[in-house]
């Protein structure tokens, strides 16, 4: 779920496969912060994966006030994640179908049309340290982000193809871009 701290005044728009789950446990375990929507005051919103435009809309008042921030992967990495996620748990659906139909692009999630409109962006693949940098912004001490929701380790290469490796870049070349992501 979108997380929404009225405490803290931030919202943390959740990217699928981006450590969502761990940071939503850091949020109630740790820090023992309360999601608004999870308050019980907001029905219907228990879709843990919303945009930011989605979010800037159904919570402008809040959106205008609060910090937002994100996490983003490499695509590459992303994808295979939720492939391997959704292998381990014997559903046969395949990197492809993910790329195409299952997983929204991460753009979608930070940018209204061509406009980035989270206030900060924090990168997977430095997570600690950058969450341990933002944190204060926000009014909270730097904690550890114990890891929730770990696949089984494996290789993202073996995933891809050419085809595949092209169909991410299309689908993610606003964000590869912008972040300086390579398959590599």
């Amino acid at each position: 779920m979108t997380y929404i701290c009225d405490k803290h005044k931030f919202i943390f728009v959740e990217v699928q496969k981006t450590a969502t789950s761990s940071f939503n446990y850091m949020f109630h375990k740790q820090y023992k912060i309360k999601n608004f929507l999870y308050e019980g005051k907001i029905t219907g919103e228990f879709n843990r994966h919303r945009t930011a435009t989605y979010i800037k809309n159904k919570f402008s008042d809040r959106w205008k006030e609060y910090v937002t921030f994100s996490i983003v992967r490499n695509p590459w990495h992303r994808y295979a994640s939720w492939a391997k996620w959704i292998e381990d748990k014997d559903v046969d659906i395949t990197i492809d179908i993910i790329i195409q139909r299952r997983l929204s692009s991460i753009t979608d999630f930070i940018f209204d049309k061509d406009k980035l409109i989270v206030d900060k962006i924090l990168k997977f693949e430095n997570l600690q340290q950058e969450w341990d940098e933002f944190a204060p912004t926000i009014s909270l001490e730097p904690k550890t982000l114990d890891h929730q929701n770990k696949t089984n380790i494996y290789d993202y290469h073996d995933y891809y193809n050419d085809k595949l490796i092209d169909m991410v870049y299309k689908k993610e070349k606003k964000i590869i871009d912008m972040m300086g992501y390579t398959y590599d």
